[in-house]
């Protein structure tokens, strides 16, 4: 859908970001707020269309960008896009603030949320990098759940991976923060509203959860009442 309204309207995309560019010193109000925000999401949508002139526009927008605003809009833009210059980005917001714990936040989300070819994958790999940690629920709310709940290509696969990889999570996790994985445990509370195959492995994994010997109150709770 979004790349249908893209091709249809990119001449008009065009314009609005053209419009809402500025090489203007770097301002806190309420119209460079809206403006900033209004280019944003018309680069989102030039970057849709697949076109190599948006892709680059996006990763020019991310490397020289004076805000926070346009470097993340540029790397969201980029995130599903299955060719170099994604990594480029990624690679290069990395590198320019991996220091920043709070930001590497933002490259999180934005990993996780990639539609792109390979997602589970890419989760386990960055799960072993520095930036990360299991134990900081800020962490893994950034990453493991923003995956689950926001990656609907990704998460729900039909090999049923992803569901594996979180129903074995959720027990690891169990043992050490009940709160956390209960928060995690949830994202398959609505598995009734997809199909019938993947209702039925989402399922199994929720049996094999309740099913763990010394499965916290928490977990078990959350889980078995999603099976009801």
């Amino acid at each position: 859908l979004s790349r249908s309204i893209a091709l249809h309207n990119e001449e008009r995309f065009r314009k609005v970001y053209r419009s809402m560019s500025s090489e203007a010193a770097y301002r806190y109000n309420a119209q460079e707020v809206g403006r900033r925000s209004l280019k944003g999401e018309a680069l989102g949508y030039l970057t849709e269309t697949g076109k190599a002139e948006h892709v680059q526009v996006a990763l020019q927008q991310l490397k020289f960008a004076n805000n926070m605003t346009d470097e993340i809009a540029a790397l969201m833009a980029l995130r599903d896009h299955e060719g170099s210059e994604r990594e480029q980005a990624f690679d290069h917001f990395y590198q320019k603030w991996k220091k920043e714990s709070l930001v590497m936040n933002k490259w999180l989300v934005a990993q996780a949320a990639s539609s792109a070819a390979g997602g589970l994958e890419r989760i386990k790999r960055i799960m072993k990098d520095p930036v990360f940690n299991i134990n900081n629920p800020n962490k893994v709310a950034s990453l493991i759940m923003a995956f689950g709940r926001n990656n609907q290509v990704q998460f729900h696969a039909l090999d049923g991976a992803a569901y594996r990889f979180f129903a074995d999570l959720v027990m690891d996790i169990d043992t050490r923060n009940p709160s956390l994985s209960s928060r995690i445990v949830s994202i398959f509370n609505q598995w009734k509203r997809f199909d019938p195959k993947r209702q039925a492995l989402m399922k199994a994994e929720l049996e094999r959860i309740v099913a763990k010997a010394g499965i916290s109150a928490g977990v078990f709770e959350i889980a078995s009442k999603a099976l009801k």
